[in-house]
């Protein structure tokens, strides 16, 4: 009687190991693919943040900074293949405005002064 107990409980746990392995193939093997991207899609979201930085205000709300655009140009003369006076008169109309140079009063004047500067610096 004990020994007819014993392959039951024998077969039961068979029987469930048998469940639980075939559970896992199916998860691993022909839900993979499907798993996976559903469990991408729990860690990787993209959102749009658009940043607005603050003004940095004065006692008497007068802006001490505010934010506008800034731009980096910088060239390794190790790679230049012309003279940089060359390069200078090239770039010098292009970081110009005509409300920076025509603020100043001689427009010419001054592009000439900037490029001077300019190539004097590099």
């Amino acid at each position: 009687m004990t020994n007819s107990r014993l392959k039951i409980i024998a077969v039961f746990f068979f029987f469930l190991f048998f469940l639980i392995i075939a559970r896992l193939f199916y998860w691993q093997v022909l839900a993979g693919e499907k798993l996976a991207g559903i469990g991408a899609d729990q860690y990787f979201i993209t959102l749009d943040l658009p940043s607005v930085r603050g003004k940095i205000l004065s006692a008497d709300k007068t802006p001490l900074v505010t934010n506008e655009a800034a731009y980096l140009l910088y060239a390794d003369l190790r790679n230049l293949k012309e003279k940089k006076e060359k390069i200078a008169k090239n770039i010098a109309p292009l970081l110009i405005s005509e409300k920076d140079s025509t603020a100043s009063g001689d427009a010419n004047l001054w592009k000439k002064e900037i490029i001077k500067d300019f190539q004097n610096n590099i």
